[in-house]
Formats: structure tokens, C-alpha cells, sequence
């Protein structure tokens, strides 16, 4: 069953946000993830929800997202969006299939 990881973002810098990308970019292909959605092209509809930024990552699977999230490339590249973004939300959610 698939898995994916939900970004909310509000990059402060994107020029600082950059090399958190490469590493997240390349980590993530090595643990299978593969990028769905990364945009600030954002249509709020309901909620009150505005973020600036929305990137979605699916993985196989659930194990796999787990993986990736704590693997070691992943962790060398973490500090770096958690100083260059202002707002900084993730989730994991397992698919329905």
C-alpha cells in the first residue's frame, strides 16, 4: 500500500532552501519516494487553510516513507528546511492501496 508524505512549507529563502532540495531531492529517489506535487499554486477552499508551499511525496509504502524520513541523508539535510522555512508541517499517511 502506498504512502505519502505531506509538506507544508513557507520557504524564507529560496535560495537557502536550495541545497535542502538537492539533498531531499536525491535522498528521496534513493529511498524509492517519488515526488507528486511541489507548488505554491495553492487554491484554498475550505478551513481557513492558505499555506504557501504544498509538496507530496509517495512511497511504496509505509515502511519505505518511515525509512527515508530517518535515514541518514534525509537527517543530514532536516536542520536545513527547519531554518529556512517560517511555517513547517509534514505528515506521513499510508494510501488506501
Amino acid at each position: 500500500m502506498a504512502a505519502y508524505v505531506i509538506f507544508e512549507l513557507a520557504p524564507l529563502d529560496p535560495v537557502g532552501m536550495k541545497a535542502y532540495l538537492d539533498g531531499a531531492n536525491t535522498s528521496m529517489s534513493l529511498h524509492g519516494g517519488t515526488l507528486l506535487a511541489a507548488t505554491g499554486d495553492v487554491e484554498p477552499r475550505e478551513g481557513g487553510w492558505n499555506p504557501e508551499r504544498i509538496a507530496i511525496i509517495e512511497f511504496p509504502d509505509l515502511e519505505k516513507a518511515r525509512w527515508w524520513y530517518e535515514s541518514a541523508e534525509y537527517q543530514e539535510v532536516l536542520p536545513l528546511r527547519l531554518k529556512e522555512s517560517s511555517t513547517d508541517r509534514m505528515i506521513i499517511v499510508p494510501g488506501l492501496n
